[in-house]
């Protein structure tokens, strides 16, 4: 779903899309950090721990 949206952004913005959606995902790893589904800058992904950690969700 991230992907699709990242696509109908470049598309509505007429910027040529250059890679599929396993590349697409490959990068978000490599670059971002996964908490429960959810992909998080380093410094959200902190604050989301210490949330975990109380038992928020």
């Amino acid at each position: 779903m991230l992907f699709d949206r990242m696509v109908a952004y470049y598309v509505v913005n007429g910027v040529l899309v250059i890679m599929n959606v396993a590349e697409f995902y490959k990068r978000l790893k490599e670059k971002f950090i996964e908490r429960d589904g959810n992909v998080l800058f380093v410094r959200p992904t902190n604050q989301y721990n210490k949330k975990v950690e109380k038992g928020y969700r």
